[in-house]
């Protein structure tokens, strides 16, 4: 299973490292040809529309699996072990769920947006092709939501109580409640 989400995460940090790149270059571009060559090109902010989402909504799952993203823990790090788990495989589950309900929305969107035949404005790229982020990103999100609470039912430490940072966190709140100044 782990070397399964290794590949996996090889695979979602190449792809979105190329459309952020490809988004940057072509921004980088358009901005070279309207203010040096006073010579605009037309569709690169449907371009970029496109390809910054995209990178944005694979960056999702990175960020959940890193534990890169917002967490109001103040509660959550005075609770005992066993109960920090129990909330962890809620809190799992919860996301779980809110990626399955997401997967299940945008395939229908998608679905609909095929059936319309709709394209972008200035270059003609059919809608459903830039709807077709969510599902791929919701089922990326939905598979780390997945590994994430299997691993705080089996009480892996790291999923439960944290990483490095949020050890030394932990230990500067312990610190700030003693009295003491840790710098």
């Amino acid at each position: 299973m782990k070397k399964i989400l290794k590949w996996l995460d090889h695979i979602e940090e190449f792809i979105t490292a190329i459309l952020f790149l490809s988004a940057v270059v072509i921004i980088l571009y358009g901005v070279f040809m309207r203010y040096v060559l006073n010579s605009p090109q037309f569709g690169i902010l449907e371009i970029v529309s496109i390809l910054l989402p995209w990178a944005i909504f694979l960056g999702f799952g990175r960020a959940l699996k890193e534990n890169h993203h917002i967490a109001v823990d103040v509660v959550y790090d005075r609770l005992p072990l066993p109960v920090k788990r129990i909330v962890a495989v809620i809190s799992n589950l919860f996301g779980l769920g809110f990626a399955i309900f997401m997967l299940v929305t945008s395939v229908k969107m998608v679905i609909d947006e095929y059936g319309t035949g709709y394209v972008t404005v200035a270059l003609g790229i059919p809608i459903w092709l830039t709807y077709l982020i969510l599902p791929f990103s919701m089922a990326l999100l939905g598979i780390y939501f997945a590994f994430k609470t299997y691993k705080a039912i089996i009480g892996d430490e790291k999923e439960v109580v944290g990483d490095v940072v949020h050890l030394e966190h932990e230990e500067y709140v312990s610190n700030d409640k003693k009295g003491e100044m840790s710098v």
